[in-house]
């Protein structure tokens, strides 16, 4: 693969192998594609989004409409969703991906819609053990 390895170990289901650089990561996920190997991997830091939480958008605004207002200010978001709640109910929050670069919405973003927001960062959900 043309990458030298300079951190592997052997672990309980194979070999845990640390490419220093994501262009590494790149080649050695590559050539094991190409040679049909079995791996797993998980995403590099730079290809994950930012995840936030708009609210309250009440049900009735589209989420293509709140994709475009977001586009208006500047924000390039990727995805725009509204989040429900177990059985379907829709929720007056939006879950919006963007970009790792636009975390400059924490501080800028104040309106949505004509209306005033909540941008926020999504809660993990946790289950009772």
């Amino acid at each position: 693969a043309g990458v030298k390895i300079t951190k592997a170990k052997t672990c309980q289901d194979g070999i845990r192998i640390q490419p220093a650089t994501s262009d590494e990561f790149r080649a050695i996920t590559k050539y094991f594609d190409g040679a049909k190997v079995q791996f797993h991997t998980f995403s590099l830091e730079e290809d994950k989004t930012l995840r936030v939480v708009l609210k309250p958008i009440p049900v009735g605004i589209d989420s293509s409409e709140v994709k475009e207002d977001l586009e208006l200010q500047g924000f390039k978001p990727i995805k725009v969703s509204r989040m429900v709640r177990r059985g379907n109910k829709p929720l007056q929050n939006l879950l919006v991906e963007l970009p790792r670069t636009e975390s400059r919405i924490f501080q800028e973003l104040k309106t949505v819609c004509s209306l005033v927001v909540l941008v926020e960062k999504p809660h993990k959900l946790q289950y009772a053990s």
